[in-house]
């Protein structure tokens, strides 16, 4: 009995506390939001939006349609929701990354695909195609 108690307790003990641990880890890579601020005017899929702090979030599952809400960051509006492609890069973001497709003055850039934080899958915009 007392081998028990001086090797399996604290081993059990280990194994819940890194699980405990390794949970809200796993909760936080799947979390596919991000803020973000935009200087001025950007294009986004049938619409634009001013400059300002929005919050983009993916909405669906991993093998469904992925769908990304934008909202104000100041309101809690959502003021888009455009369906994306899955965008596949080799490194990982050290932040949320915006991938700008630039055009001449006066059009405002593209925003053509979002990364979330800490992934190397984002959601590719498609400019000019109604969803």
């Amino acid at each position: 009995m007392g081998y028990i108690k001086r090797f399996l307790l604290p081993v059990l003990g280990a194994i819940l506390l890194t699980v405990t641990v390794a949970t809200p880890a796993f909760a936080q890579a799947e979390n596919k939001t991000s803020q973000v601020r935009f200087a001025s005017w950007v294009e986004i899929p049938d619409g634009v939006l001013p400059g300002g702090t929005y919050v983009f979030q993916v909405s669906g599952s991993r093998s469904g349609p992925h769908t990304v809400r934008i909202y104000d960051q100041v309101s809690g509006i959502l003021v888009a929701t455009r369906k994306t492609v899955p965008q596949f890069r080799n490194n990982f973001p050290p932040q949320p990354n915006i991938v700008f497709e630039e055009h001449r003055e006066p059009n405002p850039p593209s925003v053509t695909t979002w990364f979330h934080l800490g992934s190397r899958m984002g959601e590719g915009f498609e400019i000019g195609r109604a969803h």
